[in-house]
């Protein structure tokens, strides 16, 4: 069960470089993703406030949980229902039809990718995103309130029984 830990492990640093480095590019490119957000007219203005100015901190936050693996049942949980939040955001673009619109999903860096990232192909990195969560909720052994790092972790070893005589 020892690859369990391993594939846990993988798929939290994995999920929180995509985390950090959207945040960190929306932090960075601020303006820009509030003007991306401000397009979204199906959210109201409250709420396009707290997403520019908590969603960014609050996804490098999460990244930097996941990198580490502290409290890391809690993170990805936490991460699913991020995640499950994009999914229906981009779901409802889609259907709105917005498919091929940019999706400033990773700030500043998605010149990166050249305007190429349309709603539809960050759809697939978030179905891709949650697949990661739900591989590291249900994988990592340890409890909600298990905080201690990865690195400062043995992973569990399995148990052999000994022969009766």
């Amino acid at each position: 069960m020892r690859y369990r830990y391993w594939i846990a492990v993988a798929a939290g640093i994995l999920l929180g470089l995509v985390f950090l480095i959207s945040g960190i590019g929306k932090i960075i490119g601020q303006s820009s993703f509030f003007i991306s957000v401000a397009n979204l007219y199906f959210f109201p203005r409250f709420v396009q406030v707290l997403i520019v100015y908590w969603l960014p901190w609050g996804e490098v936050v999460l990244g930097l949980l996941l990198i580490t693996g502290t409290i890391i049942q809690t993170t990805a949980l936490l991460s699913c229902i991020l995640v499950a939040g994009f999914i229906f955001q981009n779901s409802w673009m889609i259907m709105h039809g917005y498919r091929n619109e940019p999706c400033s999903c990773f700030g500043i860096f998605d010149r990166i990718f050249e305007g190429r990232l349309s709603t539809m192909n960050s759809l697939y990195i978030d179905i891709g995103m949650l697949v990661l969560a739900l591989a590291i909720y249900l994988l990592f052994n340890g409890g909600f309130k298990e905080w201690r790092p990865w690195f400062l972790r043995r992973p569990a070893r399995p148990t052999t029984v000994e022969p009766a005589l």
